[in-house]
This record gives C-alpha cells, sequence and structure tokens, in this order.
C-alpha cells in the first residue's frame, strides 16, 4: 500500500549463491558491469576474496566471505554489495528524497541479477531475504509507542503500550535451516535531538530456496508478506497522521 509520507528509510533484497559461485575472477568481472549501469561509486571493505596457504601437499585455497565490494550511484541512494558468497541491492531514501517505489527496486534487483547471469554465469540462489528499516520521529511530550504501533495485536504484545521511554524488541519466528524461513523484527526506541523520540523498525524476511526457483518470483512473495506485516505492526494513527494516508 503506498502513502503520502512513507517513513521507510531503506530497503534490501539479498541473495545468497550456491557455494563456490563467485569466486575472485567472476568477482572483479562483475564490478565494471555494474559500473556500466550507473553503480560507480566503489567502496571495498575486508581482507581480499581469495588467501591461501603453501604446504607439502600443494596450495590450499580459502575465499574470505568477509570481503565486500559496495558499488553506489553518485546521488548515493542506489547500492549494490557483492561478497564471495552473496549479491545485495539496497534502495536508500535520503533526507529531502522520496521512496522511489516497489517497481523501481524491483528493477534495479533483476538488473543485478540479469548482470551477473549475462557476464558471470548461471546465478544459483540458495537464499532470499527483503528487509526493510522504517523511523517514526514522534515529540518525546507526547510520545505513547502504543499510539503509533498495534501493541496488543498480533506481533507486539501488549506491555509496551504505555512505553514512553528508550525500550527494545526482538520478535522472530521460523528456524531457516528447518522450517526454510525465517521472519523477524527489531523495534528501538531512543530520545532524539530536538526532543523527538524516534521508532525503529527493522524488518526480515527470509526464505530458503529449492533448487532452480525463480528467486523473481519469491522476492514479490515476500514484499507481499512484508507489506501485510507492516499493515499490522502499525495503528491508524500512523496510517493517517504521521503518512498522510494513501496516495491516489
Amino acid at each position: 500500500m503506498a502513502y503520502k509520507r512513507p517513513v521507510l528509510t531503506e530497503i534490501f533484497a539479498s541473495a545468497t549463491l550456491s557455494e563456490g559461485r563467485m569466486g575472485p575472477s567472476e568477482l572483479f568481472a562483475f564490478v565494471p558491469k555494474l559500473g556500466e549501469l550507473g553503480f560507480r561509486d566503489l567502496e571495498m571493505s575486508g581482507s581480499p576474496p581469495l588467501s591461501g596457504t603453501l604446504s607439502e601437499t600443494g596450495v590450499k585455497l580459502v575465499s574470505d566471505t568477509s570481503f565486500r565490494v559496495r558499488c553506489w550511484t553518485e546521488d548515493r541512494r542506489r547500492l549494490v554489495q557483492i561478497t564471495p558468497d552473496r549479491l545485495i541491492v539496497n534502495n536508500v531514501v535520503t533526507e529531502g528524497t522520496d521512496y522511489p517505489g516497489w517497481l523501481s527496486f524491483r528493477k534495479d534487483f533483476e538488473l543485478a541479477l540479469a548482470t551477473y547471469e549475462d557476464h558471470v554465469g548461471q546465478l544459483g540462489v540458495e537464499v532470499l531475504e527483503l528487509g526493510t528499516i522504517d523511523e517514526i520521529s514522534q515529540p518525546a511530550e507526547t510520545f505513547r509507542l502504543g499510539s503509533i504501533l498495534n501493541c496488543g495485536g498480533q506481533r507486539i504484545p501488549g506491555w509496551y503500550a504505555d512505553c514512553k521511554i528508550a525500550c527494545d524488541m526482538s520478535l522472530g519466528m521460523g528456524f531457516l535451516k528447518v522450517d526454510r524461513t525465517n521472519d523477524h523484527y527489531k523495534v528501538r526506541v531512543r530520545p532524539a535531538s530536538g526532543d523527538q523520540m524516534l521508532t525503529r523498525i527493522e524488518s526480515h524476511f527470509v526464505l530458503a530456496l529449492e533448487a532452480g526457483a525463480d528467486s523473481r518470483i519469491h522476492l514479490d512473495d515476500l514484499h507481499a508478506k512484508s507489506n501485510r506485516h507492516f499493515e499490522e505492526l502499525i495503528t491508524d494513527y500512523t496510517r493517517e497522521e504521521v503518512m498522510g494516508g494513501t496516495s491516489v
């Protein structure tokens, strides 16, 4: 559902690749192709993607999954991240800008996958994740968590309804290795500048895919689930007063 003033600050989709899919040569062949699509601002972190040791039996090579390449667009709103075993696409909503919408984000995700497959090889996705970050700022003097989040509803315990101070909660369901799905939230409330209270909601929806499954279709399914859960998390006050009601 589209709102006039959405509180979304970031959305990302992560595809965990089949073991060994993105070695050093594949990873560095992929980066220039992203540059051609406008993702030209590069950052790197972690150790080099491949290291090794020499022994009597030969060279043992180890891929360091902590290595990460971040490819930003110039406006720092669109991002593709690459590790040896993951491909992650982010859209970031910066101050003074609007969320470009699901179709725009989904296009970035599809483009990144298609570019990988065209220039590196057929992609095998084992785990797909969709995550969102929403932030709601309210005057500290009148703040009450139950006014913006549906405490006592399907998702958040009623104990939090009268909370007027900093708090944290972590809620989840499903064990990925057994249930092949995991949904979880992190809610964080903290004092912010200007006598405000900032409520930050991180939502994650994770799905293990069968071999050969179309990750694009499943991403749409995760998006539908994300929207449904968000509607169950918020109150009518948040819908109408904070986010200005639905857009036409």
